[in-house]
């Protein structure tokens, strides 16, 4: 969201299942991770993804 007027800057749509958890933003950089164990990190000015990575073995 855009500090100044709320406005929606950029969203997105994970594939890997739903976030629960809430997003934490270093710097430039925000992560966020799916329920399937994936923890993504995203660019905080157009919420491209710099990485991702599975956490966990499922199964």
């Amino acid at each position: 969201m855009r500090a100044r007027d709320g406005s929606l800057l950029w969203d997105y749509h994970s594939i890997a299942g739903p976030v629960f958890n809430a997003p934490i933003l270093d710097g430039t950089t925000i992560y966020i991770g799916a329920s399937n164990g994936i923890v993504y990190a995203l660019r905080a000015d157009d919420g491209g993804i710099v990485w991702h990575n599975l956490t966990a073995v499922q199964g």
